[in-house]
């Protein structure tokens, strides 16, 4: 699924395939900053998804929302910057040839949004933010929190550089109940 960036938003964001093109995945939006903290908050403390989560304070308040949003909108903002920086440099997108990839330790697409409207390039006019999704070097929850396992683990996998084939990945995904069955296609 390439990259694409939306003039209007001045983001980059990628768009699942059909029968799902609907979907796409962005940076979290300050702008729109009040919705994505109210839809968090819904989500997370949803009896069918809460139990399930490892780490996230329940019940989860808007103050952790908030927290969260914003500092998980600074830790990619440099990544965001980059890809809008490479795509303003070649108007015909992002220049993703050989000799100008570049690798980063984040993934900005963050949030999972329903396309309501599009312009005449397909590109999304309106959109609906629907849930979460993070793309993050694991955890290895599979060893107890504090093991010399689970130390040695994250230790290895943090020092591998960007790019490596050997770093292991975790995904995870928030979206309402009634949307638990598009998982499959996330």
């Amino acid at each position: 699924m390439p990259m694409q960036f939306n003039r209007a938003t001045q983001e980059p964001y990628l768009r699942l395939l059909p029968p799902h093109s609907n979907i796409i995945i962005t940076p979290h939006r300050l702008g729109q900053f009040e919705h994505e903290v109210t839809s968090r908050v819904e989500i997370l403390n949803h009896p069918q998804v809460w139990p399930f989560l490892a780490g996230t304070p329940y019940p989860y308040l808007a103050e952790h929302a908030e927290e969260w949003v914003r500092t998980d909108y600074e830790e990619k903002r440099a990544v965001i910057e980059a890809l809008r920086l490479g795509y303003n440099q070649d108007s015909s997108g992002c220049d993703l040839s050989e000799s100008n990839l570049a690798f980063f330790d984040q993934c900005p697409f963050t949030c999972i949004r329903q396309v309501l409207s599009e312009d005449p390039e397909g590109h999304p006019l309106q959109d609906n933010f629907i849930g979460d999704i993070a793309l993050r070097r694991y955890s290895f929850y599979e060893h107890l929190t504090g093991s010399s396992e689970r130390t040695a683990a994250q230790a290895h996998n943090k020092a591998l550089p960007p790019g490596d084939k050997e770093i292991v990945w975790g995904l995870g995904c928030s979206l309402p109940r009634d949307m638990h069955s598009w998982m499959f296609f996330l």
